[in-house]
């Protein structure tokens, strides 16, 4: 009844798209069969499905319905693709897509008709586009990381992860062009470098990226051995692919000396060479059983037992990644919780997961020392406790590299330091800073 009010109201070239559950997720809701029945009766009056599940409003289901980076991409496909083989009228499907080949996968094998993207067109507004030009490999990846959805709350806007100019839109597109073709030379090839790299060769710019080491990506290199991260590491491949596009000459083991920055006479330095990973005095640190959260992410072999010293995002990662591989995990957090260093919407997603995998937590704890048989620690009232363990990952933050960094101030008139070499942050915080460096450079 109510579809027929609406096609009196709009007429018969009016798109009525219809939004349904393939299934709710609760005790009494619709299950895909109901759905699939509802779909068949409501056809005639409508010209599309989008079949989506679960509700917002109910905490738990938040994790199914937004799809964090521990659900699968795609994860609603085959509740459209049960409505599809009912129904003639396209169906859409949504659920963490972010992938081209994926998406045309999913239309050509008949389980859908359209893709509904929500977030990754906040992380790559041009990817129909990027696409159609056959320049698929310089999207870059949705991160699922709740950045756009806590920058609401947060900052009364929208932020992205991997898009430094979500929620700033209207100032970004008063920027003048740059004033006059400069030479700049960036320091370090992680996700701050690269992106002023990007920047500064699309505004004009002679651009040399020197990176130390023998491949970009800087720090978010261990994504490639965490599965839940690897959109983190497609983030290298894109970023890379865009290089690839523009005249950006890039030296790869080859770090940025003063001796080589005052041979190159450049006008502006920028300097993006990250942090080192603390390793704290705690007794036993140097023991063979300890190792540093990106050893462990790198696949250096770890027992059965693990205590991970640290509860940021790091510590908690890599406490997920050991568990899902069925380890018995524990996390030593010294701060009355965890995740601190997250945005509020991820947090919860971690709180959830860690819930799942069983991983126990001990906060307002600090490590006293590291014995051969695990962890001794402090509790919140100063009791002793100890922690059995066959290794022990340390994750307690990163240090900048700041007095590096401030060797090569005076080989440039103009010098700007940004990202981790500054002040350990996010991926979101070294992208913004890269872009800001270069954009903003007149």
């Amino acid at each position: 009844m109510v579809l027929k009010k609406i096609r009196e109201a709009v007429g018969p070239r009016f798109p009525i798209d219809f939004r349904i559950n393939g299934r709710d997720g609760m005790e009494g809701g619709l299950e895909i069969e109901e759905s699939v029945e509802i779909c068949k009766i409501l056809e005639p009056y409508v010209d599309s499905f989008h079949v989506s599940s679960c509700f917002h409003m109910f905490p738990p289901h938040q994790d199914i319905m937004q799809s964090p980076i521990f659900q699968p991409h795609g994860h609603l496909l085959h509740l459209a693709a049960a409505v599809k083989q009912a129904v003639k009228k396209p169906v859409t499907t949504v659920g963490g897509f972010n992938d081209l080949a994926m998406m045309e996968e999913a239309v050509a094998s008949g389980k859908a008709d359209i893709i509904a993207l929500g977030r990754q067109y906040l992380a790559d507004p041009d990817i129909a586009i990027k696409g159609q030009l056959g320049r698929a490999a310089e999207v870059r990846p949705c991160q699922r990381c709740a950045t756009c959805q806590s920058g609401r709350f947060t900052f009364g806007t929208a932020r992205c992860a991997v898009n430094p100019t979500i929620g700033r839109e209207y100032e970004t597109q008063f920027i003048p062009p740059a004033k006059g073709r400069k030479k700049i030379l960036v320091a370090g090839g992680g996700p701050g470098g690269m992106e002023a790299a990007i920047t500064a060769a699309e505004r004009g710019h002679d651009v040399i990226l020197y990176e130390k080491s023998g491949v970009l990506g800087g720090a978010l290199n261990f994504a490639e051995h965490v599965p839940f991260k690897h959109d983190l590491f497609k983030l290298i491949g894109a970023m890379e692919a865009q290089l690839r596009s523009l005249p950006v000459t890039v030296k790869l083991n080859t770090a940025l000396t003063p001796e080589i920055a005052l041979q190159e006479n450049a006008d502006v330095i920028i300097s993006a060479i990250g942090a080192d990973a603390i390793r704290p005095p705690f007794p036993g640190i140097d023991k063979d059983h300890v190792l540093m959260a990106e050893e462990v992410d790198k696949g250096a072999p770890v027992g059965d037992r693990v205590v991970v010293i640290g509860g940021g995002l790091v510590g908690i990662e890599t406490a997920l990644h050991l568990a899902q591989q069925g380890k018995e995990v524990s996390i030593v957090e010294m701060l009355p919780d965890i995740a601190n260093d997250a945005n509020f919407r991820y947090a919860r997603t971690y709180r959830w997961e860690i819930e799942k995998w069983k991983v126990k937590v001990f906060t307002n704890t600090r490590c006293s020392a590291i014995t051969d048989a695990g962890v001794e620690a402090l509790n919140a009232s100063g009791d002793p406790i100890f922690l059995p363990a066959d290794t022990v990952v340390i994750s307690v933050g990163m240090r900048s590299r700041e007095e590096e960094s401030e060797k090569l101030r005076f080989c440039a008139p103009r010098f700007i330091p940004i990202g981790n070499c500054v002040r350990p942050g996010v991926v979101k915080d070294a992208i913004r800073a890269g872009y800001d460096a270069a954009m903003f450079l007149d």
